[in-house]
């Protein structure tokens, strides 16, 4: 006898969904991307340098030096993407995205410059200088 072909109804096509969109499995997700990365694999490191590398890929906190009443109010989420990182950021008023390009290759506290685009709530409709700003971040053993 043939087999019966099974249907596909849209209402297990949404489950299906709503269950990968939980904060667990996008975590998970992220995590074996990670761990595939080819150029964090490719490092001639020790383990644990690698391990530390892959930990900046995470969610921070921030200070602004220039707003230093705010303390650690602000939030940065970086992601490896080969080699370079890139992140979003929400600085009071401002958000946006940014790139490191190149990353770390090492776990040293080591100063590198970014660049990064963003806008202001205060006028949401133009972009934060048109052209790619730059600024500097301090990654590492304690960055």
């Amino acid at each position: 006898m043939p087999k019966r072909k099974q249907s596909r109804s849209p209402a297990n096509d949404r489950s299906k969904a709503m269950k990968l969109d939980r904060p667990a499995v996008r975590i998970m997700l992220s995590l074996h991307t990670l761990r595939e990365n080819e150029y964090l694999n490719s490092l001639d490191v020790p383990i644990i340098e690698k391990l530390a590398l892959q930990r900046i890929q995470s969610v921070y906190r921030v200070q602004v030096p220039q707003w230093p009443q705010m303390g650690y109010g602000y939030r940065m989420m970086l992601i490896w993407d080969h080699n370079r990182l890139w992140g979003s950021f929400e600085l009071g008023s401002f958000e946006g995205i940014m790139v490191i390009d190149p990353g770390p290759s090492k776990d040293v506290p080591m100063a590198y410059s970014f660049r990064w685009r963003g806008t202001s709530t205060k006028t949401p409709n133009t972009v934060f200088n048109s052209a790619w700003t730059t600024g500097e971040i301090v990654l590492g053993a304690t960055g």
